[in-house]
């Protein structure tokens, strides 16, 4: 997947820091030619090089990258590491938030392997029918495609639903309990949660009563009449 092309620029944080507005003119235009070169480098967020060859890159002086030096170890804006001059440069916020990203779409890569393998392992039942087999053979093959998960977000009945966010909080639960996901368990997960009933603005997850001998079945008729 490639990079994104661009990235948030928080502008009532860029205009509130405090740290960041005590600077020169010189360090903060520095710094944004360094959010910019950190969104665009290997280690999202991370900036490294010597002095010289940051300055460079960062259109500054080697007196004006000093002074820029000097003012995140005062300020601390941003973090910093000099070690035989050469120099590291961090965004917190950038960097966490890469990091982030890289831990999601790990959990989701493994959630989807773990689906595929126990797809490929499942045993056909003895006891089945040659069609009911064939069946079984072809859904197999469909819970092995790798866009499954797309497909659940197509289903009208998980559309109330994130599919994404229920899927690494399924995926993070499960790990805090050492036990595999298999693509069954996180269906359970979804169907937890079933799309609430909606009747005039009202909203139940609770089906109306079937048996008018219930003591609340009232509950059923009150809903259908489009009770608030």
């Amino acid at each position: 997947m490639g990079k994104a092309p661009a990235f948030q620029f928080y502008v009532k944080d860029w205009l509130s820091d405090p740290e960041l507005q005590m600077t020169s003119s010189a360090t903060r235009g520095i710094w944004i030619n360094a959010l910019c070169y950190m969104w665009e480098s290997q280690e999202r967020g991370k900036l490294e090089g010597t002095i010289e060859e940051l300055a460079k890159i960062l259109n500054s002086t080697n007196g004006d990258f000093d002074q820029f030096l000097n003012d995140v170890q005062t300020h601390k804006f941003a973090d910093v590491r000099i070690c035989n001059k050469n120099v590291t440069l961090i965004n917190r916020r950038m960097y966490r938030e890469q990091k982030e990203r890289e831990n999601t779409r790990l959990r989701v890569s493994r959630l989807r392997s773990n689906v595929k393998c126990n797809a490929d392992v499942t045993p056909p039942s003895s006891s089945s029918s040659p069609s009911s087999t064939t069946n079984k053979e072809r859904n197999i093959k469909k819970e092995a495609d790798p866009d499954w998960i797309e497909t659940l977000k197509k289903k009208e009945c998980y559309s109330h639903l994130n599919i994404d966010l229920e899927l690494e909080k399924c995926l993070t639960y499960f790990e805090t309990k050492n036990i595999k996901v298999s693509r069954q368990r996180f269906l359970n997960w979804l169907n937890r949660n079933p799309k609430p009933l909606q009747k005039n603005g009202f909203k139940s997850n609770y089906p109306s009563p079937i048996n008018k001998e219930h003591p609340l079945s009232w509950i059923g008729d009150a809903i259908k009449e489009g009770w608030k």
